[in-house]
């Protein structure tokens, strides 16, 4: 229930730390937030020699939140994606089924899609390793709670920010 107790930063900036190779961080601006609180922009690492499968560690400037960060995993351009939809594909949510949708997000015992992971181990391998996006229909605020049914590191999830 954490995300639902969260206040919401519309029109909130925020500056962030990018580690770099050389030394000093790379510090960007992002926002404005729009009214769900979600920033959405492209921001140069200034890593364009980062191996494929490097993830670095973003947090907001001067740990001014220290509990906040995010991971970016580099693919290099001959690398493989994998993208997959969370909602009733990795994890049984019935997206079709309004109060169906809030009971198995927020109340019953996550239940995977029968076979899924299995699959998705084979895929895994064949790609060697390749950056996983995820994405799901389901509220921004609820993404927590799908996160639990990830089966291998997200490089993103994107869900529906209204």
């Amino acid at each position: 229930m954490q995300p639902f107790i969260d206040a919401i930063a519309p029109a909130t900036y925020i500056d962030i730390s990018i580690p770099s190779t050389p030394g000093q961080p790379h510090i960007h601006r992002l926002g404005p937030s729009n009214a769900n609180g979600i920033s959405s922009q492209i921001v140069l690492t200034g890593d364009g020699d980062a191996i494929d499968g490097t993830v670095i560690k973003i947090t907001s400037a001067n740990n001014l939140f220290p509990n906040l960060s995010a991971h970016t995993r580099f693919a290099n351009p001959g690398g493989w994606a994998i993208i997959s939809d969370i909602d009733d594909t990795i994890k049984v949510t019935h997206t079709t089924d309004p109060i169906g949708a809030l009971k198995t997000t927020f109340a019953d015992i996550p239940k995977t899609t029968d076979g899924l992971p299995e699959f998705y181990r084979v895929l895994h391998e064949q790609f060697k390793n390749p950056a996983w996006f995820y994405l799901s229909a389901s509220p921004y605020v609820s993404h927590s709670a799908l996160c639990d049914k990830l089966y291998f590191e997200a490089t993103s999830l994107t869900g529906r920010d209204e």
